[in-house]
Formats: structure tokens, sequence, C-alpha cells
């Protein structure tokens, strides 16, 4: 078996969404003719979820709310189980439901070069990311990577959690790149 599982958040995360996300209703689609079992995993109510779909004629295969995310590894089996999200809460919700996850964020790819009107070379903000990847696996989380990253800088940790997100996005968008769902 090689069936994957796609959850999508709405909010932040699809184009279609409010606030609108990265995520283009296409991908959805094309996820759908790649065969992918897919559907939306977010706050919004069941029937606001399901009315979207049926609005846009998607006929996706489910809708849940978050708290509701592993529940899909019992209704389908599949060999991997992904959710897209935009937020802390979609990264905990994935992680919970033994998912992976990819984060989208608009305002991660908008900001994070200039911050209180210093500017940080490109290559200083990639090597303050790559230092937290690499530091995080021995620090109890990514915030204290973070922190720690952030005081040998000498910026705020929030600067550098910005860098770090909008790592996480380029990356997802290259591994949804790479399973074909974006152009």
């Amino acid at each position: 078996m090689t069936r994957r599982l796609i959850s999508f958040d709405i909010d932040g995360t699809l184009d279609i969404g409010d606030p609108p996300g990265l995520i283009p209703l296409a991908a959805v689609r094309r996820a759908l003719t790649l065969g992918f079992v897919v559907g939306s995993c977010s706050d919004r109510p069941l029937h606001s979820q399901q009315e979207l779909w049926r609005r846009h004629r998607i006929p996706v295969h489910f809708a849940v709310l978050k708290q509701h995310l592993e529940s899909l590894r019992e209704t389908f089996r599949a060999t991997h189980y992904l959710h897209i999200g935009d937020s802390p809460v979609d990264r905990w919700t994935a992680s919970s439901a033994g998912f992976d996850f990819i984060h989208i964020e608009r305002t991660d790819l908008e900001d994070g070069a200039v911050t209180r009107g210093h500017s940080y070379p490109a290559e200083a903000r990639e090597q303050a990311v790559r230092e937290v990847f690499e530091q995080e696996p021995r620090r109890p989380s990514q915030w204290s990577a973070i922190v720690a990253v952030a005081s040998e800088v000498g910026t705020t940790p929030e600067t550098v959690r910005s860098w770090v997100r909008h790592a996480e996005v380029l990356a997802g968008l290259a591994e949804l790149r790479e399973m074909g769902l974006l152009d």
C-alpha cells in the first residue's frame, strides 16, 4: 500500500481561508488526482468545512475538528500521514496524532529579513537557522535552542524564531513541489 493522507488546515493555510494562506485549491485538487486521501482538519465547525468543500466542488474524503485528527488513522490506512497548517496548534495537533507536519504561514515569508531597523545578511540568518536545528536535539525544546542562538547572534529570540519558521515554510513548499502538488 502506498496511499498518502493529507490533512489541510483552512484558515491561514488555504488560499480561500480567513485569512488567506499560501496553498491554492489547485493543490488540493492535484492531491486528489494523484490518489491521496485528502480533507480538512480545522477549528471551523464540521458543517462549515463541508460547505466550503461543496461550494468549491472538491470531493474530499474527510473533514474533522483539530482535536480529532488522530481518528483519521483509525478510519484511513495510509503509509504517510501529513498535516499542513500555519500555527503552533497545528504543529502540536499533528505531532500528537503521529502526523508529519508542514508549516505554511504567509507572514513568515514576509518578515524575518529586517527587524527593529537592523538588517541581517542572508548568510547570518541561514547560519542562525542551521545552529537552531543542530542544537535542538540536545535541548529540551526548539524554543530553548532559539533563545541560545539569539543570544549568540545578538538579536531577540522572536527574530530568530521568525527566521526558523521562514526556513520551515520554504522547506514545506519545496516538499509539496516534490510531491507534485505545487508548480
